[in-house]
């Protein structure tokens, strides 16, 4: 069974945890995909996270592409100290 989180529980805020370690503004900014013409979190091949519309007002992103994320930024990082030059 695929599950997802709600878009208000992926960003942290002052009295909460999220999922990633980011605040709204920066979710909004660089993690949400918002157009084709830049599907990539910026400075990295790794691709935006997509919403799922579940009603007027809420949203949502599956686990298992929030994992993939999460995964392609640490391959990213590893990648900058394996080669400081990319």
């Amino acid at each position: 069974m695929r599950k997802m989180t709600r878009i208000n529980q992926l960003y942290r805020t002052k009295k909460r945890e999220g999922v990633l370690p980011f605040g709204r503004s920066y979710v909004y900014a660089n993690i949400i995909h918002h157009s084709d013409d830049d599907p990539y979190v910026p400075g990295t091949k790794v691709r935006r996270l997509k919403l799922l519309k579940l009603s007027a007002t809420a949203k949502a992103v599956f686990n298992d592409e929030i994992d993939a994320l999460v995964e392609g930024l640490r391959q990213h990082r590893d990648q900058l100290a394996s080669d400081p030059a990319a």
